[in-house]
């Protein structure tokens, strides 16, 4: 229902985002990074692995697709040591987002929040 609701209340225009969208976007995903390492949420050396990929796309040096590059980062979540624990009991990691939610946002007896279903 909630989905039905963001569907209609913002349209989905088929256009890319924009480039300064982008970069902000990096520059966000680098600071998360490094703060939930600092709160030890997240092992360090993948934290500087997400900030080191988010500060590329700040600078832009990630503007051309690399088809020889290999390397394919971990699904978040994937490895148990580097998962986000919620701190009270009365929380939960949304299996969709990856966010730790209050339980009155969970749907059925799953670990998906409203925002995901």
């Amino acid at each position: 229902m909630e989905t039905e609701k963001a569907i209609g209340n913002f349209p989905v225009s088929g256009e890319p985002i924009p480039t300064p969208v982008a970069r902000w976007l990096g520059r966000i995903k680098a600071a998360a990074a490094r703060a939930n390492a600092d709160l030890d949420l997240l092992d360090r050396d993948r934290a500087e692995r997400i900030a080191s990929a988010g500060d590329r796309i700040a600078s832009g040096d990630d503007d051309q697709d690399d088809e020889d590059e290999e390397e394919v980062a971990p699904e978040p979540g994937a490895d148990a040591a580097d998962r986000v624990v919620p701190r009270r009991a009365d929380e939960f990691v949304c299996e969709s987002c990856f966010l730790v939610k209050h339980a009155s946002q969970r749907v059925g007896d799953g670990n998906l929040c409203r925002d995901c279903v």
